[in-house]
């Protein structure tokens, strides 16, 4: 009874205890039947029956009286319901679709089926105003991402952005950017963005936010991603995971002229305390793979970190995976 009492009184509104504890003298205390007891006629020596009854009398009054508090406190977070949506490569075929491939047919089905249901595009500048500075936010707000720097971002992404009206951050690997401009340009989407790319990017297409994505911990060996190796001294981890990407924002400002804001953890792998060194560092906002909506506050940064994405899986129609992504929501 004690603890009963105790949870349907928890989070109740100052003026309705005052009613709630009048009604709790009716409740049966030790050595007594109590009112309810006393009205369905029952004797004191057989508490048991009647201290039942008058639980769930009570229970039934105060569920009648809690309605709007329980309805309070079980109401969803205020805020507003960001989902983040996961590309890497754009390709010009099916047969090269996968699961982290799709069609430039298949990309375009997904902003036209965004739109027809009611979803927005939004920037990341537009989620840290809504976020700082409680700028609104349109309603079903979504986000769009590409991982890995293909040079499709350049080539096929933007005349998209530009006719659905959406943006895109773009997350190139330094190593890659590296290998690709010392190859000889084939004007193939296919692979990795030059340095000289991502500057055009920086300097013509406002619609899409560079992103870091690690220099060269873009890898499952040795390690996963940025991960800690079993047995590995965190100081040592802390090392190589600080030196890998304070490399990757100098090679950035340096082709772009300034150093991304957000980071795109590498294979999702986000290892504890990465996020309060990413975030001493200067970052506002970090990528994982956990597939999640993500709940954005006003005044509150902490919910921009480690932000769910839903993977884009090419080999599903647009529709099939539109409808298994809200499905998820």
């Amino acid at each position: 009874a004690l603890a009963l009492r105790s949870v349907l009184f928890y989070r109740v509104p100052a003026e309705l205890s005052i009613s709630l504890n009048r009604a709790w003298r009716y409740f049966p205390q030790p050595g007594r039947i109590g009112f309810f007891g006393r009205v369905m006629g029952l004797k004191q020596q057989n508490r048991l029956p009647g201290r039942l009854i008058s639980a769930l009398a009570l229970l039934f009054l105060l569920l009648l009286l809690l309605r709007p508090a329980v309805r309070q406190a079980f109401a969803p977070e205020e805020g507003v319901t960001l989902n983040i949506l996961m590309y890497h490569s754009i390709v010009a075929s099916e047969a090269n679709a996968g699961l982290y491939a799709v069609t430039l047919a298949q990309l375009e089905q997904d902003l036209a089926g965004l739109k027809a249901r009611g979803y927005h595009f939004v920037s990341p500048r537009m989620v840290l105003d809504y976020t700082d500075e409680g700028a609104p936010l349109p309603e079903k707000p979504v986000l769009l991402t590409f991982d890995d720097g293909y040079r499709s971002g350049l080539t096929l992404l933007p005349p998209l952005l530009e006719r659905y009206g959406a943006y895109a951050v773009v997350a190139p690997v330094g190593s890659y950017c590296d290998a690709a401009s010392r190859q000889a340009d084939d004007s193939s989407p296919h692979g990795s963005m030059r340095w000289e790319d991502m500057a055009q990017i920086a300097r013509e297409l406002p619609q899409i936010t560079l992103a870091n994505h690690s220099y060269a911990l873009h890898s499952t060996r040795p390690r996963l991603g940025c991960g800690r190796l079993p047995g590995e001294r965190r100081e040592r981890w802390q090392q190589i995971f600080l030196e890998d990407t304070e490399k990757m924002q100098r090679a950035m400002e340096d082709s772009c002229g300034s150093a991304p804001y957000i980071y795109a953890y590498p294979y999702g792998n986000v290892p504890e305390g990465a996020d309060g060194l990413l975030r001493q560092q200067g970052f506002s906002m970090t990528f994982s793979c956990y597939e999640r909506p993500c709940l954005l506050r006003q005044g509150d940064r902490d919910g921009l970190f480690s932000m769910g994405r839903f993977n884009r899986d090419g080999r599903l129609q647009s529709a099939d995976f539109l409808d298994r992504w809200e499905e998820k929501q």
